[in-house]
């Protein structure tokens, strides 16, 4: 493991802090890029998915919005797990090809300028980058090949789905990365490569983020949610504002 650099997160424009970071972590939607897992779908399907069967997935995916708001607010997991089913029947490598060739000029101007501008300091200071997500790492990975190219070591941990003859399921393997998921997969890497989370920085924009941002040494609540911002105020923790 190569020694700790030094980098410093941003608070605001005129107050800083230091710290020795061995990893830092990110959320993705909404913390990173102003979207939702939705809108990965949305485009897929007008990308790749032929008529009718692209204003039929659409419209059933319109119908069910209010549905998902309700799931949202009750659980991000439970809210997940419904979402998904919605990729039944698509080939996961057309999904895959897409992320990696497509997906890239819809989602990257989507990217917050303050995030870029974080993602780019890490990149200087050699800080590897793991991002976090509840998204299918397919759809994450322009984020990820941007923090790349500003030099910082970075992966992806997101949703899996089930694959049955090269087709998704509809089902996800395991719990979606969400809420305690997260703190889990994060407890579970330091292990895995002899790390400390102490040592480490996270960045959520939502309660969903909470035990993420709780795990580490240096909480970052970007672009946080009222109820997100209110514990952030209460504890300390950096916030900022890249929306």
């Amino acid at each position: 493991m190569p020694a700790p650099r030094r980098h410093e997160v941003v608070l605001n424009a005129t107050s800083r802090r230091s710290a020795c970071l061995q990893m830092a972590f990110f959320d993705v939607d909404g913390t990173c890029v102003d979207t939702t897992i939705l809108h990965y779908y949305v485009w897929f399907v007008r990308d790749r998915v032929a008529p009718p069967w692209r204003w039929l997935r659409i419209g059933k995916l319109l119908s069910l919005v209010p549905y998902y708001w309700v799931l949202d607010q009750v659980s991000r997991t439970a809210f997940s797990i419904a979402f998904y089913r919605a990729y039944a029947g698509i080939a996961a490598a057309e999904l895959e090809e897409w992320g990696r060739t497509t997906l890239r000029q819809r989602l990257l101007p989507h990217v917050y300028p303050g995030a870029r501008a974080e993602i780019s300091a890490l990149g200087r200071d050699g800080v590897p980058i793991t991002f976090v997500t509840g998204s299918l790492p397919a759809v994450v990975e322009p984020v990820r090949q941007l923090a790349a190219q500003e030099g910082s070591p970075a992966e992806v941990l997101g949703s899996v789905l089930a694959v049955r003859r090269g087709v998704f399921t509809g089902d996800l393997e395991g719990a979606p990365l969400a809420s305690e998921a997260k703190r889990r997969r994060l407890e579970s890497l330091a292990t895995e490569r002899g790390i400390s989370l102490e040592q480490c920085a996270a960045y959520g924009d939502s309660m969903a983020d909470l035990p993420m941002l709780e795990a580490v040494g240096q909480p970052v609540a970007a672009n946080p949610t009222p109820s997100l911002r209110r514990i952030a105020r209460r504890r300390g923790w950096t916030i900022c504002d890249w929306a």
